[in-house]
């Protein structure tokens, strides 16, 4: 199961359906303050898994 939240997965959807990629949306994520899974900041490897389980990548 994903530690990630259902607004957090829509926020990176709604970025990626906007033309960011992965490390933008990382960056973002970061400078929002954003919880990361396992604490610190985001990757752009993270964002990729995310989008990899919706079928987005």
């Amino acid at each position: 199961p994903s530690t990630i939240d259902r607004d957090t997965v829509r926020r990176i959807l709604k970025q990626r359906n906007a033309g960011c990629g992965t490390k933008a949306i990382a960056k973002a994520l970061t400078e929002s303050g954003v919880p990361a899974p396992k604490g610190g900041a985001w990757s752009y490897s993270t964002v990729r898994r995310v989008l990899d389980r919706e079928g987005m990548a």
